[in-house]
């Protein structure tokens, strides 16, 4: 049985526009490219193989800072996933289907001294999906249907994500 365990720590400097306003001259947070804010991430991997059967856990955490100007931070945002997988050796080529779920946590936003109602939740997606790789590249698609939620006190609604990769190794 191989094991593997990995912890990554990343921060994010402020590079983008954060202060563009609407019509009415009023600075909306969801409109910004940027946050205006350094902030810090903090990862973990653990990997339990046997033979072509795995099992992947994972969790960041990212702790957002304070934008000064605006008086405005986005809430701590967690993700934990975990997946089942099983590889499939296609000559020098494998295949891996997978089967799982991820659950995301955001606490709330904070502006002008008080915490923003209209924000933060949990979500739980499922996750199925099926990656490609050879020595050259790697592709994959993944579906992830919401199999519960609670986001901004039942206000907002996440839908299924859909999402498609491909990498060129070098």
């Amino acid at each position: 049985m191989d094991t593997a365990f990995k912890l990554h720590g990343g921060i994010k400097l402020p590079t983008g526009a954060s202060d563009f306003l609407d019509a009415e001259n009023e600075w909306i947070p969801g409109i910004q490219l940027g946050t205006g804010t350094t902030d810090f991430m903090l990862n973990a991997n653990y990997l339990v193989r046997q033979n072509n059967i795995g099992l992947s856990a994972e969790y960041s955490w990212r702790v957002n800072g304070h934008n000064d100007k605006q008086d405005f931070r986005y809430g701590q945002r967690q993700t934990a996933s975990i997946r089942g997988f099983y590889i499939l050796d296609i000559g020098k080529n494998s295949l891996m289907p997978y089967l799982g779920a991820t659950m995301e946590h955001s606490s709330l936003d904070y502006h002008q001294g008080a915490d923003v109602d209209l924000s933060g939740g949990n979500v739980v997606y499922g996750q199925i999906g099926l990656d490609f790789f050879s020595n050259q590249f790697s592709s994959g698609i993944s579906i992830q249907p919401v199999i519960t939620q609670n986001v901004a006190n039942g206000n907002l609604t996440s839908g299924t994500r859909i999402s498609a990769q491909f990498a060129v190794l070098f």
